[in-house]
């Protein structure tokens, strides 16, 4: 795909009916021809959006004298269009910064498909000065050209008080869409990759890790744990009775129940906290950076939520659950990744085959 689009665009600018053209107005130096080849390499070397968009903006940046630049995406669930990258705004964050599609020069260029210059924003209806207003930044020209893959627009570039805009045609407008071509391809490389990486690591029916990327992400936190001699909690919890629920309503409703079990841990869990499906009505959630009284009173608060909860409303079935938990710590009660789940699961277990829907810890 790289190639073809450059291949395209040098067989265009070099056929003998403009190659007088070419020449007049922005030839193709040895430093541009450079300048592409190191975009196509750092496309075909690395799935790392943010790795490709650098080297591409950093090219841009020298290429169109740009004071500053905005890469923008669309939310593929809300259409909206939010920051992913945003330089030089006075260093005012405002990376993730969202607002409708519709809405200033981004949405324009989105709806339209079509590459927007604009020398004087301030004769522009479609520009509106928010970020302005946020940034205290000045915005005199913008140039928003759309990212657009297989038809679809993925997101906008704008290049912000560009020298002379006025003189971005030609050649040098088509070198523009190509470099857009460049970053609309990593973007979809780096989505594509980022989701095939998620379904190798994340349980279909709950959305949480998977039992495989548990024991990667376990052994990641007690080195961590060992380097920084921090404590490391792990939770085990099994659902109660869930036999009875796939006896009386249908496996269909176990499924659900699981998944809406996992939604639960999911909510909870605060940053830097993992929940994992470990199999069947398993699950374990590590915390990091946790002792055991911080561990138990996260799995109160686990165990309140999920007995509050009324479970298949969407069947109509508004069921009470209740979840038997095991807690253990790393290094207090293991010294090692099985022994602490074999511990927590052990502490499960305890509560399990007694009074259920408690706490245990050893």
């Amino acid at each position: 795909m790289i190639f073809v689009l450059l291949i395209s665009f040098l067989e265009e600018e070099y056929t003998p009916m403009n190659r007088t053209r070419f020449s007049d107005t922005a030839q193709m130096p040895s430093s541009q021809v450079d300048m592409i080849a190191d975009i196509g390499q750092a496309l075909t070397s690395t799935f790392d959006m943010n790795e490709v968009i650098s080297v591409i903006m950093k090219n841009m940046t020298k290429l169109f004298e740009l004071e500053n630049w905005s890469l923008l995406l669309v939310d593929d669930a809300s259409g909206e269009l939010y920051f992913e990258v945003a330089i030089d705004h006075e260093n005012k964050n405002i990376d993730g910064l969202r607002f409708k599609s519709e809405e200033g020069v981004a949405g324009w260029v989105l709806r339209e498909k079509k590459t927007l210059i604009i020398d004087d924003v301030s004769r522009d209806h479609r520009f509106t000065g928010h970020i302005d207003k946020l940034t205290s930044f000045k915005t005199k020209s913008i140039i928003a050209v759309p990212l657009i893959f297989r038809d679809k627009t993925i997101g906008v570039l704008e290049l912000v008080n560009c020298k002379e805009p006025k003189k971005i045609k030609g050649t040098k407008l088509k070198l523009l869409s190509l470099l857009a071509d460049f970053a609309a391809i990593a973007i979809n490389n780096a989505k594509d990759y980022q989701y095939i990486n998620q379904l190798t690591i994340t349980d279909d029916l709950t959305g949480l890790n998977n039992s495989r990327h548990l024991h990667y992400i376990l052994d990641k936190e007690i080195s961590r744990c060992l380097k920084g001699e921090k404590p490391l909690a792990l939770i085990f919890i099994d659902i109660d009775h869930l036999k009875k629920i796939n006896d009386a309503h249908g496996h269909l409703a176990g499924s659900e129940v699981i998944s809406e079990f996992g939604q639960v841990i999911k909510i909870l869990l605060r940053p830097g906290d993992f929940g994992a499906r470990y199999g069947g009505d398993e699950f374990v959630v590590i915390l990091p950076e946790t002792s055991k009284d911080e561990a138990i009173q996260i799995a109160s608060v686990l165990r309140q939520n999920i007995n509050e909860k009324h479970f298949l409303d969407s069947m109509r079935l508004n069921l009470h659950l209740t979840a038997s938990f095991g807690v253990a710590t790393f290094p207090d009660d293991a010294d090692s990744k099985d022994a602490i789940i074999k511990i927590a699961d052990d502490m499960m277990y305890k509560v399990k085959n007694s009074t259920r829907n408690g706490i245990a810890c050893s």
